[in-house]
C-alpha cells in the first residue's frame, strides 16, 4: 500500500490530509513516502555524492588507528625479515700478447676479434665449468652465504646456481677490464667469493680452454694439409688431360679440329664438283649429244668461277671477256625462250656463248691458271677422293674424344676450384683461431676485491616508505569506505538526502554537554541564542504567522528535542509570546524533569478529568512560559489517554488561551503517542542529531508522520561541531576586537 500527503488539500487547522491508495496510484500533486531519499527541495541543503575530505575527516581517528597498526605491522616484518646488503668487486684484465697490434695506430688495427673475445669472456667467467671450481674452495665454504643456504654435498648444483644468479660479470666498455661484483649479508663473505671467482676463472683458462683451442687448430690443420694434397692431384691431373688434348685449353682444340675438318670437306666437295665439271667439259669437247642444259651450264660456271683465283679476277682482260660470256648466256636464255631449236637465231646464240667460253678459257690459261691436271686421269681423282673420306672419318672420330676428354678436364677444373676455396676457408678458420689463441694469452687479477663494511644495497628505509605510503592508502580508503557506508546523519548535507522536498531546513544547534544551562555571556550561548531565534522565525513563518499547537518530535531518543522544545519555548516567551510547554511523553517526562513538576496531576489528570487546566499547568521563571507537566501514573490506562477524545479538545483549549502550544513528543518510532499527537497538532518538527540519527529512521519517521496526517513545518539538526559559522557575526566582532586589546 503506497502512502502520499497532497500538500494543496489542507483543511481549515491547516493539517495536510492523507490520502491512502491501495493500488498504488498517485493523485496530482501528491508526495509519495517510498520515494523519501530521492527528493531534493530547494529549501534543503543537498549533499555532494563525492566524499570529500571534510566528510573523511570525521573518520579521521579510525584512519588514525588504520594507519598506525598497518604501518607498525609492515615496519616491523620490514626491519626484522630485510637485511643490509654488503658488496665486494674485484676487475679482472683480459690483455693482448700482441700489444704492438692491441691499439689503434696509423699503420695498423686492433687485433681481429678481439672485442668478440673479451665479450665471450664475461660467459665464461659466469659458466658452470668455472662456478663449480669456486663451490670446491674451502674459504668459500667456510662463508656464512655458504653456510646458510647448504646442507650438504648434494646441494653443490643448486648453490653453482645461485651464485650464478648473484654474480654480477659486466664488460668497461672500450677497455679489457672485466668487473665481478657479488652482494652479501656479511661484508667479508663478498670479498672472498669475488676474489675465488678471479682466481678460478684465470686457473681455468690458462689450463683448460688452452688445450681446447690447441686441439683445435691441430684439427683444422690436419684437415688443411689434406685439401691441400687433394689440390696437388687435381692439379696433375689437369695437366696430364691438357698434354692428351695436345693443349691446355679445349676451346683452341676443338677450333683446330673443326677448322680442319671444315677445310677437308670443303676439298672434297671441290673435288666432286672437278670431275662432273671435267665429264661435262670432255662429252661437250667430244661433240656429243648437244649442247649442254641451262643448269648444267649453271653449274658448269659455278665451279669455274670457284677456281679463279682472286688475282685473275681482278684483271681487265679477264673482266671484259667474262663479261661478254655473261652477256652471251643471257642472249642464248632468250633466244631459247622465243624460239625453238631448229631455229637459226637459237644456233647463232650458242654459237656466240661457245666463243665466249673459248675466249674465256684461253684468257685464264695466258694469265697462268691451269687446266684440269688430272681430267685425263681418272684413278688420282678417285685416290684423292678416298684419301679425303678416310681422313674426314680420322678428324671426326678425334673430336669425339676431345669431347670427353674435354668433359673430364671440366669436372676436374671444378674439384681443382672447390678444394682451393676450401682451403681458403680452412686458413682463415685457422689464422682466426691462432688470432684468437695468440691475443688474450694473458688474464691477470688487476684489483682484489676488498671488504666494504658500507652497505651497498639496503632496502628497509625504501620499503619502510612504500609501506608508510600503503599504509596510508589504506587508511585512507577505509576510511572513505566507512564515510560512504555510514548511515548516520553529520551536517546539513546529510539532512536532504532522507527529507521529503516539501519539508524545510529551520536550522542547527551547536554543540554543548548541556545547552540549557550554558550561560549566555559565553560565546557558545549566543550562537545557542541566535540559532534558536532563526528556528523560531522559521517556525512561526511556516505557521503563517499565527500561533498553534507544534509537535516537537525525532526519530530516536536521545536526539536533544526536549532541550529544543525548552529553548524554543523560552525563546518564543522572550518576544512577548505566551507559550505552553506540555510533556507528552509518558515514559521518559524529560520536560517536567527539567522543571521538576513530576509529582503533579499534570496532562495525566487532565485528560482523565481529574484535574484542569488551572491546577495541573505550573508558572515557570520564564515570563510568558507555562508547562504542562505529564504528571503522576495512574495505572494501565495511561496509555491510550491520548487516543481519547479529551486530547483534541485540550488542545483547542490551549490554543485559545496561549499563542503557541509546543508539545514534547517520544519518538516517532518508539511510541505511537507522536503520530496521534501529530494529528491534532498545527505541524511537526523533526529534530535530528548529529552523529546520532540514521538517514533510514529519518525517512521511516517522516512517512510516519504523513501517514498519520501531520504536517511536516521543517526539521533542525542539533548537536553539529562549533565553528565560526555557529556564532553571530557581530558576538565574533566583539570577541576578535577583545582579543586585539588584550594582544
Amino acid at each position: 500500500m503506497d502512502i502520499h500527503t497532497s500538500n494543496s488539500n489542507q483543511n481549515g487547522n491547516g493539517k495536510t490530509d492523507l490520502t491512502v491508495r491501495a493500488n498504488g496510484s498517485r493523485s496530482p500533486g501528491s508526495f509519495a513516502v517510498n520515494n523519501l531519499f530521492d527528493a531534493r527541495p530547494s529549501a534543503m541543503p543537498q549533499g555532494d555524492p563525492a566524499l570529500s575530505l571534510h566528510t573523511m575527516l570525521r573518520w579521521k581517528w579510525t584512519i588514525l588507528g588504520v594507519f598506525s597498526a598497518i604501518s607498525m605491522l609492515l615496519l616491523v616484518a620490514i626491519w626484522t625479515t630485510l637485511e643490509p646488503q654488503y658488496g665486494s668487486t674485484t676487475v679482472v684484465r683480459v690483455a693482448s700478447s700482441v700489444p704492438r697490434v692491441l691499439y689503434k695506430t696509423e699503420d695498423n688495427g686492433t687485433v681481429p676479434l678481439f672485442n668478440s673475445y673479451i665479450n665471450t669472456q664475461v660467459s665464461v667467467i659466469q659458466s658452470p665449468e668455472v662456478l663449480s671450481r669456486v663451490m670446491n674452495r674451502e674459504e668459500v665454504r667456510a662463508t656464512e652465504w655458504f653456510q646458510s643456504a647448504s646442507n650438504s654435498s648434494a646441494d653443490m648444483n643448486r648453490m653453482v646456481d645461485k651464485l650464478a644468479r648473484q654474480l654480477v660479470v659486466t664488460l668497461r666498455r672500450g677497455t679489457e677490464l672485466i668487473d665481478v661484483f657479488i652482494e652479501t649479508r656479511v661484508p667479508a663473505d663478498a670479498a672472498t667469493i669475488v676474489n675465488a671467482v678471479a682466481e678460478e676463472y684465470k686457473s681455468y683458462w690458462n689450463h683448460v680452454q688452452a688445450d681446447s683451442e690447441r686441439q683445435r687448430v691441430a684439427a683444422l690443420r690436419d684437415q688443411l694439409s689434406s685439401v691441400k694434397r687433394n689440390i696437388n692431384e687435381l692439379f696433375e691431373r689437369k695437366f696430364a688431360l691438357a698434354e692428351q688434348m695436345g693443349t691446355a685449353t679445349h676451346p683452341e682444340v676443338r677450333s683446330q679440329m673443326l677448322n680442319e675438318l671444315s677445310n677437308k670437306k670443303a676439298a672434297l666437295a671441290l673435288l666432286i664438283q672437278e670431275r662432273k665439271l671435267r665429264d661435262m667439259e670432255g662429252a661437250h669437247r667430244s661433240g656429243g649429244p648437244g649442247q649442254p642444259a641451262p643448269f648444267e651450264l649453271d653449274v658448269l660456271d659455278d665451279i669455274r668461277l670457284d677456281r679463279v683465283p682472286p688475282e685473275i679476277q681482278t684483271d681487265p682482260s679477264w673482266m671484259r671477256h667474262q663479261e661478254e660470256y655473261v652477256e652471251a648466256r643471257k642472249r642464248l636464255d632468250l633466244a631459247r625462250r622465243q624460239f625453238g631449236e631448229s631455229h637459226p637465231a637459237l644456233q647463232s646464240a650458242m654459237a656466240d656463248v661457245d666463243q665466249a667460253r673459248r675466249m674465256l678459257r684461253l684468257t685464264e690459261q695466258r694469265l697462268g691458271l691451269e687446266p684440269y691436271a688430272h681430267s685425263n686421269n681418272p684413278e688420282i681423282v678417285e685416290k684423292r677422293h678416298s684419301d679425303l673420306e678416310a681422313s674426314i672419318a680420322e678428324l671426326q672420330a678425334r673430336l669425339i674424344s676431345t669431347e670427353s676428354l674435354a668433359q673430364e678436364v671440366a669436372k676436374t677444373e671444378e674439384l681443382y676450384a672447390e678444394q682451393k676455396l676450401m682451403r681458403k676457408d680452412l686458413m682463415d678458420r685457422l689464422n682466426a683461431l691462432e688470432t684468437e689463441s695468440n691475443a688474450p694469452a694473458r688474464i691477470s687479477i688487476q684489483s682484489e676485491g676488498l671488504v666494504r663494511l658500507q652497505a651497498s644495497t639496503d632496502r628497509r628505509l625504501m620499503m619502510s616508505a612504500c609501506s608508510l605510503v600503503f599504509a596510508a592508502l589504506g587508511a585512507l580508503g577505509i576510511g572513505y569506505m566507512r564515510g560512504r557506508t555510514d548511515p548516520k546523519i553529520h551536517e546539513i548535507s546529510d539532512i536532504g538526502q532522507g527529507v521529503p522536498h516539501d519539508v524545510p531546513f529551520l536550522g542547527q544547534l551547536p554543540r554543548a554537554r548541556d545547552a540549557l544551562h550554558v550561560s549566555e555571556d559565553t560565546l557558545l550561548g549566543q550562537a545557542i541564542n541566535e540559532n534558536v531565534r532563526i528556528i523560531r522565525t522559521m517556525m512561526l513563518q511556516r505557521l503563517g504567522g499565527k500561533g498553534g499547537a507544534v509537535v516537537i518530535t525525532s526519530p530516536e531518543a536521545s536526539s536533544g528535542k526536549t532541550t529544543v522544545a525548552i529553548l524554543l519555548g523560552k525563546s518564543l516567551a522572550a518576544m512577548g509570546k505566551r507559550v505552553l510547554l506540555v510533556d507528552v511523553d509518558m515514559l521518559h517526562p524529560s520536560v517536567s524533569q527539567h522543571f521538576e513538576a513530576i509529582n503533579g496531576p499534570g496532562l495525566r489528570g487532565v485528560l482523565t478529568g481529574s484535574s484542569n487546566d488551572e491546577t495541573a499547568i505550573v508558572s515557570t521563571d520564564v515570563d510568558g512560559l507555562d508547562v504542562l507537566p505529564i504528571g503522576r501514573r495512574n495505572g494501565a490506562r495511561d496509555n491510550d489517554v491520548l487516543a481519547q477524545g479529551s486530547f483534541a479538545a485540550g488542545i483547542q483549549r490551549w490554543k485559545s488561551k496561549y499563542d503557541v502550544v509546543l508539545l514534547d513528543s517520544p519518538p516517532v518510532l518508539s511510541m505511537a503517542d507522536t503520530r496521534i499527537t501529530a494529528a491534532h497538532s498545527d505541524g511537526a518538527i523533526m529534530v535530528l542529531r548529529s552523529s546520532g540519527s540514521n538517514r533510514e529512521d529519518a525517512v521511516e519517521a517522516f512517512a510516519g508522520l504523513s501517514a498519520a496526517g501531520a504536517r511536516l513545518l521543517g526539521t533542525l539538526l542539533v548537536g553539529v561541531s562549533q565553528g565560526s559559522a555557529y556564532y553571530p557575526y557581530y558576538y565574533r566582532a566583539r570577541h576578535q576586537q577583545a582579543a586585539e586589546m588584550l594582544a
